[in-house]
């Protein structure tokens, strides 16, 4: 394993990757030579070094390179041509010198609509060439497919069908926001789908139809197939990392994940992997990892599975109970407590905070709510479930377990609160608690 451990760092390196401020193994998407004396490979010219970093030299009207998938080494001599990048635009304040902070993420950028603005065609110094920020995820490059395109190209019509059916729901103005196939077709979505075969979602959906016809249910089971950059290295996860039994919080609003079953990597092993037979364990059932897996799309993976894994009973009389209410459904599902808290995946709203988040870490979104009901004056909330930290479109963050509590006026006259940011881009599960709301609202 300790032949990887390069490649991980480094992984999602060919045809995409993480953005390069949290991994400098993009940067090899420059082409990069020994020393500014030498003539640069292919190149029959000698160039000006302009810029280093980690090692790495660059030089000045270099073909960008990246490395692809099949590479036994990372090495520039392994890289071929492709002009992309995926740099994330810095918040550049008047009067304050560089290092400048990163505030936002190319993938948040392109899903609103921000690919054409000003400040996305400023000057870049350490990507040598002027071409704009957030090329990846705004569609400027040639070299990668987008996850939805690659699960067309795969098959996987019920798993495309599935993604069209889940939705976000409606922003303040009532209007429609993005399915998860409307996100997944952009190229900039950085994470591991799991894909089960057409045969599993129809032998899911004969056993669960009901539960699985509700769209904020889908959606939690469309999100424990989705499993976001590991937290404490950003890379993404191949099958030869899952391989060694590890544990994979995915991007569901529950607390629980999946656990890979250990299995010894077969010789010639690379990052990139391609392995089946793989056993991938949920709370209520399990899958194997079937193939063809390890699929490059952009800065995604997808490996097929053999089974629609469940993050929680369908069948459970608590879900059956709340299942003419999305947002009460959703809660059963996440394990609160029945009757408890009203709950809206991916959602963010305006209201006076009385207590910030950092400061009151729960364990689960239902323990959230919990200690929302126990707060005086608190009648909303706001929880982050990603093991990596929530990171929000203004640049702020929370940590993993942030339970911001909140008094909302529209809460207190008896209904829902107004959401502001309401799809798949805000990275937060937030809700209310109607007994509250309902008290507040008949005095």
């Amino acid at each position: 394993m300790a032949a990887l451990t390069q490649r991980w760092v480094g992984v999602g390196v060919g045809q995409g990757g993480q953005d390069c401020q949290q991994q400098a193994g993009l940067l090899l998407l420059l082409a990069a030579q020994p020393t500014s004396a030498q003539t640069a490979e292919g190149e029959g010219a000698s160039l000006a070094e302009i810029a280093s970093h980690d090692g790495e030299i660059f030089f000045a009207g270099a073909v960008r390179k990246t490395i692809p998938p099949n590479a036994t080494a990372m090495t520039p001599q392994s890289a071929v041509p492709c002009p992309c990048s995926d740099a994330i635009p810095r918040n550049t304040p008047a009067g304050v010198p560089p290092p400048y902070l990163v505030t936002s993420d190319c993938f948040a950028i392109a899903a609103f609509g921000n690919c054409n603005a000003s400040f996305m065609s400023s000057f870049l110094a350490e990507l040598v060439f002027n071409d704009g920020f957030c090329q990846i995820s705004c569609g400027r490059c040639p070299c990668c497919v987008a996850p939805a395109a690659a699960l067309q190209k795969l098959g996987a019509t019920r798993f495309l069908q599935a993604s069209a059916a889940s939705h976000w729901g409606q922003d303040a103005l009532q209007v429609a926001q993005p399915s998860l196939l409307d996100l997944l077709a952009r190229p900039g979505w950085a994470g591991t789908l799991l894909v089960p075969t057409d045969a599993a979602w129809d032998a899911a959906l004969a056993q669960y139809g009901p539960a699985l016809q509700s769209p904020a249910l889908l959606q939690q089971v469309l999100k424990f197939h989705m499993l976001p950059p590991e937290p404490r290295t950003r890379g993404l996860w191949t099958t030869p990392f899952m391989s060694v039994g590890a544990k994979l919080w995915t991007s569901w609003d529950g607390p629980a994940p999946i656990t890979a079953s250990a299995a010894p990597l077969p010789p010639g092993t690379t990052a990139y992997g391609g392995l089946t037979g793989l056993r991938l364990q949920g709370p209520v059932n399990s899958a194997t990892v079937v193939g063809p897996s390890d699929i490059m799309a952009c800065k995604a993976y997808l490996t097929v599975i053999d089974t629609v894994l469940l993050p929680f009973d369908p069948a459970s009389p608590a879900l059956a109970a709340a299942a003419t209410d999305s947002g009460s459904a959703l809660a059963a599902a996440v394990g609160a407590a029945p009757g408890q808290c009203v709950l809206q995946a991916s959602a963010h709203f305006n209201g006076t905070v009385l207590q910030d988040g950092t400061g009151n870490r729960q364990h689960t979104v239902g323990d959230c709510c919990a200690s929302c009901a126990k707060a005086a004056g608190c009648n909303a909330f706001q929880y982050c479930t990603l093991k990596g930290g929530c990171r929000l479109l203004d640049g702020t963050s929370r940590p993993f377990g942030s339970c911001q509590l909140y008094h909302d006026d529209a809460v207190a006259a008896g209904q829902p609160p107004v959401w502001v940011d309401y799809n798949g881009t805000t990275p937060l599960i937030s809700g209310y608690v109607p007994s509250v709301a309902a008290a507040s609202g008949s005095g």
